[in-house]
């Protein structure tokens, strides 16, 4: 390589370009005294035939410039619609309820008979309210509910909203039952 390096890549296509060139023209002159010497040397003979031993591997080139993208694959098969899961068979229940001073307050919010309690939560409509327990619960009736109790020493005024996650009774065959603890109101 010589002293001074290419700087740019139109430098290094035209350095690559000419020795391509040179290396033609030096294989077209090396091929033609080939075909001259034996012409000479006459009819093929065997020690013509020989062949000289393999010289060495030359240097690797540099690396081609990328391919274009091939053409998109056909579209494959649409599988079988699974089985409907239980998040879509669910019923979402909520009751909102207005907030009420002092502690130990309670906001719930139940399912229906024929239903079965799989979850639950709450949210409060402004800040300071103290949550303390958020919990299922069963009741004697055989139905469940979403119990939240808090706290809410200043009297803020505002809503707690409670919501419960219900699943229906006859879908209860297809998963394992989650025992629900029971406490008394």
């Amino acid at each position: 390589m010589s002293a001074q390096r290419s700087r740019s890549f139109a430098d290094l296509f035209r350095r690559i370009t000419n020795r391509r060139a040179a290396l033609t023209i030096a294989a077209g002159t090396a091929a033609t005294h080939i075909a001259e010497a034996a012409a000479q040397q006459g009819p093929n003979t065997q020690a013509s035939k020989k062949r000289g031993p393999t010289g060495p591997t030359g240097a690797t080139g540099p690396t081609g410039l990328e391919g274009l993208r091939g053409i998109r694959g056909p579209i494959g098969f649409t599988g079988p619609t699974g089985p409907r899961g239980l998040a879509a068979l669910s019923v979402f229940r909520e009751l909102q309820t207005p907030l009420v001073a002092g502690s130990a307050n309670t906001a719930t919010c139940a399912c229906l008979p024929g239903e079965q309690l799989t979850g639950g939560g709450y949210w409060f409509s402004i800040t300071g309210i103290r949550p303390i327990a958020s919990m299922p619960q069963a009741l004697a009736d055989g139905t469940s509910r979403w119990v939240v109790i808090y706290e809410n020493p200043d009297g803020l005024i505002g809503t707690a909203s409670v919501w419960a996650v219900c699943i229906p009774n006859e879908l209860l065959l297809q998963v394992s039952p989650t025992p629900v603890p029971t406490t008394t109101p």
